[in-house]
């Protein structure tokens, strides 16, 4: 039987690195309310509003999930026919 592999240690999010681009002024108010949430996260939430726009487009004509996202959308369903909503 194969062997476990050993667990990931959990690191701290790292600073950014100075290199990196400035805070755009529209959205400094945000970085000063709140830590970095981590780099793949705030840049998720970076492009969120474009996101958002294109589903609006009349281009648009559905989510194409992978199974692990239609796994949690699933879950989520079956939750809420338990507690109800």
């Amino acid at each position: 039987m194969p062997r476990r592999p050993n667990p990931t240690p959990i690191e701290k999010t790292p600073e950014p690195d100075p290199g990196t681009a400035p805070i755009p002024k529209e959205r400094l108010h945000l970085a000063r309310l709140r830590p970095p949430r981590g780099l793949v996260l705030d840049q998720d939430l970076h492009d969120l509003p474009r996101v958002q726009a294109g589903m609006r487009s009349r281009a648009f004509s559905g989510l194409l999930l992978s199974d692990q996202e239609r796994r949690i959308r699933h879950f989520h369903r079956v939750l809420e026919g338990y507690v109800g909503r």
